[in-house]
């Protein structure tokens, strides 16, 4: 027999060892990785029964009770209702024809104040609608936030994971440096990642506590999730007349125009400090250039609107059969891991996978459902959109 003959033997032997204790030490960083993850889930889950815990219909309540813009639209009701009582006292007679100034002036004030009051009460009603809208947007985005926050925190455990088995791979010369150098580099993107997922769950919850009215620490449990169900049209035309007829903004619009003509026809020609009668005129015009604007505004809204949820019912098909495949892939790497044919990593790559489609999905059917608000209430839509956009100016 060669002489190296037992040499090789051994040289192999120590090769194989090494290979051995290399996937020993492989399959405990997996298991250690995996038992982190669930160690870390059971840790960083909220105490449920000692939270808050909310539907998105306690939700709308606990806004409208808590809004300070509700309870000023209550106070300029209450003082609406008392201006026109005190100038329905004025009115001693309902002038027909010619009239004495007096007579007339007094029956003016009262239709001014009159609709000045129920200005106030369709004010009041803009402002609900409005707080409906914030605090379904709101909800729905701490929703996504939480589930974007989970699926970061394990992308970077399996980051991690992956990390940890590079660097043993490298030592023992199973990969290259590039290999381990990109493993590191995810690792880090990951982490990144995490700290972003972070701070938009803070913002969000920061931007519901705001609509709610309660403290900005407070963490409500949203334990209610949005359902999707499509948006039955027979007309878009009749659907866009319907919500025209119906829309508290543009009454608004056009009573501020018929609060105008009033004022003018109480032009008092006796006051030194007035100003020009034709100013009055003005202000009519511009009232009624408003309204109008207004009324083609809300038109062009409504139809950008239903386009947009159109396009997404149209795509949700194929999102949620993206999501039956990420399950179904999920389920065979599975079983192949169950009978050793996968690794811990292609495991956790096909969760983490599946987990991003169904977020994906469920935050197409928050904005589809949002949008149907909107559909349906498109003053609340428009209310809402100029108040962000004011806000971000500033």
């Amino acid at each position: 027999m060669d002489k190296k003959w037992p040499h090789i033997m051994g040289d192999r032997m120590v090769s194989m060892l090494k290979r051995k204790i290399l996937a020993l030490l492989l399959v405990i960083t997996m298991l250690l990785g995996l038992s982190s993850t669930a160690c870390a889930a059971d840790a960083n889950s909220p105490d449920q029964e000692n939270k808050m815990q909310l539907t998105i219909e306690q939700a709308v309540n606990m806004a409208l009770n808590n809004s300070k813009t509700i309870a000023i639209s209550n106070l300029n009701i209450e003082r609406g209702e008392e201006v026109r009582d005190l100038a329905s006292d004025r009115v001693k007679y309902t002038p027909m024809g010619p009239a004495p100034t007096a007579a007339t002036l007094a029956y003016n004030g009262l239709l001014a104040s009159d609709i000045a009051w129920n200005m106030a009460k369709k004010s009041k009603t803009v402002e609900e609608d409005k707080i409906v809208y914030s605090v379904f947007n709101d909800y729905t985005t701490v929703l996504k936030a939480v589930k974007g926050l989970k699926y970061a925190q394990d992308a970077m455990k399996s980051a991690q994971a992956n990390w940890n088995i590079a660097c043993l791979s490298y030592q023992q010369g199973v990969i290259s440096t590039y290999q381990r150098d990109g493993a590191e580099v995810h690792y880090k993107v990951a982490q990144n990642a995490l700290k972003l997922a972070e701070i938009e769950l803070e913002n969000s919850y920061q931007a519901l506590n705001k609509t709610l009215g309660i403290n900005i620490t407070e963490r409500p449990v949203l334990i209610e999730q949005p359902g999707y169900s499509i948006l039955k049209v027979d007309s878009l035309e009749t659907a866009v007349t319907r919500t025209m007829e119906d829309n508290p903004a543009i009454w608004l619009a056009d009573q501020k125009t018929y609060l105008a003509q009033i004022n003018r026809d109480l032009y008092d020609w006796t006051n030194p400090a007035r100003e020009p009668y034709e100013a009055a005129n003005i202000d009519i015009n511009k009232a009624q250039i408003t309204a109008d604007d207004l009324r083609q505004t809300m038109r062009q809204a409504i139809r950008i609107i239903y386009n947009n949820i159109a396009k997404i019912e149209e795509g949700y098909a194929s999102k949620e059969q993206a999501v039956k495949l990420a399950e179904e892939t999920r389920r065979v790497t599975k079983v192949k891991y169950d009978i050793g044919m996968a690794t811990a990593t292609e495991l956790q790559g096909a969760e983490l996978d599946l987990q991003k489609q169904q977020n994906e999905l469920d935050a197409l059917v928050y904005q589809h459902e949002l949008l149907k608000i909107a559909f349906q209430k498109p003053w609340a839509y428009s209310a809402s959109t100029s108040s962000s956009s004011t806000a971000e100016q500033k």
